[in-house]
């Protein structure tokens, strides 16, 4: 039998992220991944996620604020560069509750921004279009980050500390001991002080009794050419969020220099089993970024020329799952990151960090616990 002090499960976004911030506080690690740390089926599916503090919600505003010199140290550790903070653009009515929000944020948590009028908009970026009773809120520490290599990063970075991470590994049983968790993987056992469970969207295959549910929902972006000398290929274009009629668009500056990368916040269709993943998508839904693409943005063929589907896990409250188990006082879980915990995810890790060290982590993440819900007995129809 093997051992560490802390194991753990599911090295994607946040596992990765645990893994570095635990390692480099000195601890023994040991993690556990059923493909490879940076796979594509996940929430690090499609080249890069938003960095934006704005218009998030307000609870999750100062996660957010942490995460952002994390996620330079994480470059410095890593020798990866991975965060480019070029700015962030939302457009929209301005009574409409998306810019009240986002304008709200920026006044309650004193963050640098500009309110532009439409004629303004239009003279600083002529790839936008933007109606004439529309404004826009330009957040400057807002950008991008790579997504599948700031994972790599993170694991790389652990290693560097003296993690081990086992690729293509499956776990088959979590095991509450007396002095411990015994993880059986791939039919080996190991034994540790503690564990994290952060499977993502495959957070209920273990100790499903004790994990609240998780919808599973698949989402879709597409990247669409750009005309020669557009201006989406230079360097400051902001990530772009707008507010539709029906939905909220969001737009990410060229990485390629031939395409600019156009999403919705919409779910594709949600999943009985992590294990139904597909790369599929209705005609519809791309027919909806397609239109969007044609009304809205400029210097860009609307038609889409790749596509990439990912997949989530939500909460029934739609918020984070993150604290130890009731009842289980040595498994810490790390799951629903709801397709936005990406941009906060080095925060993530070393808030789950403290709970391994100390038991306690930032008082802002109490409403974060597990034990906010009742869980239902699992029942496993098979088919």
């Amino acid at each position: 039998m093997r051992t560490a002090a802390v194991g753990v499960i599911g090295i994607g976004t946040i596992g990765a992220m645990t893994m570095w911030q635990v390692a480099r506080r000195g601890h023994s690690v040991i993690g556990f991944e059923q493909h490879a740390p940076g796979h594509q089926l996940g929430g690090a599916a499609g080249d890069t996620r938003w960095v934006r503090v704005a218009s998030e919600g307000e609870r999750y505003i100062p996660l957010v604020q942490r995460a952002l010199p994390l996620w330079r140290e994480l470059e410095d550790d890593s020798g990866m560069s991975l965060l480019d903070q070029c700015g962030g653009l939302y457009v929209g009515p301005p009574g409409g509750a998306f810019i009240r929000s986002v304008r709200a944020n920026c006044e309650r948590f004193d963050l640098p921004h500009d309110v532009l009028r439409p004629e303004e908009i239009r003279t600083r970026y002529p790839h936008l279009r933007v109606g004439d009773d529309e404004v826009g809120i330009y957040e400057a520490d807002a950008g991008h980050v790579q997504a599948s290599a700031s994972v790599v990063a993170a694991a790389r970075a652990a290693e560097a500390h003296g993690a081990v991470i086992h690729p293509y590994s499956t776990v088959t049983a979590v095991q509450p001991t007396d002095d411990g968790v015994l993880v059986t993987v791939d039919g080996e056992d190991w034994s540790f002080d503690r564990v994290v469970i952060a499977t993502g969207a495959w957070g209920r295959v273990l100790l499903p009794d004790h994990i609240p549910h998780l919808e599973i929902e698949r989402f879709l972006v597409s990247w669409y050419p750009t005309v020669q000398g557009s201006p989406w290929t230079r360097p400051g274009t902001p990530i772009f969020e707008r507010q539709g009629d029906e939905y909220i668009f969001g737009s990410w500056p060229s990485t390629d220099g031939t395409s600019v990368k156009v999403g919705f916040a919409a779910p594709l269709d949600t999943l009985r089993d992590a294990a139904d993943m597909h790369q599929g998508y209705s005609q519809k839904a791309a027919q909806v970024t397609d239109a969007y693409v044609a009304q809205w943005l400029d210097h860009v063929i609307p038609h889409s020329v790749r596509h990439a589907v990912g997949m989530d896990g939500h909460t029934p409250d739609r918020d984070f799952v993150l604290g130890f188990l009731p009842e289980l006082p040595n498994i810490v879980v790390a799951l629903g990151q709801a397709g936005h915990g990406f941009k906060m995810s080095p925060a993530t890790g070393a808030a789950v960090a403290d709970l391994l060290e100390s038991g306690e982590t930032h008082p802002d993440l109490d409403g974060f616990r597990p034990d906010r819900f009742t869980i239902l007995p699992y029942l496993d129809f098979g088919g």
